[in-house]
């Protein structure tokens, strides 16, 4: 199949495991897993979770070499994933007061399905 040499498929594939990689990962850390992909006007945030009365917002990155968080997120996106958590509060009322955390989660292939995880937590202050 062409379409498998296609960069951008691989690309969104990995992406795509990788998410749901670090879903079982944080489920097993005890985090109950709210939304994936959740898309608003302002942007998409990977994964919502919630953790005791925490509501965390995780950016998943998936690459095939170690990254730096600086490198990968812009002012932008920053800005779109704040706005899209606000936008999901807004829509579920019962969780406005819960705090709020944003937390990143790095994500590479090692061999086979082994994978490397880094979970840095509460990466915007």
């Amino acid at each position: 199949n062409h379409n498998i040499k296609n960069p951008s498929k691989k690309t969104y594939q990995l992406g795509f495991f990788a998410e749901k990689y670090a879903m079982i990962f944080l489920w097993i850390k005890g985090y109950k897993i709210l939304k994936h992909r959740y898309k608003s006007s302002f942007g998409e945030i990977d994964i919502i979770a919630k953790k005791k009365n925490f509501i965390i917002f995780i950016e998943v990155k998936a690459r095939y070499k170690k990254i730096n968080i600086e490198n990968v997120l812009t002012t932008h996106q920053i800005r779109r994933i704040r706005m899209s958590a606000e936008n999901y509060i807004a829509k579920n009322r019962k969780l406005q007061n819960c705090s709020r955390r944003f937390d990143f989660i790095e994500v590479r292939p090692l061999f086979w399905i082994i994978f490397y995880l880094k979970h840095r937590i509460n990466f915007i202050s």
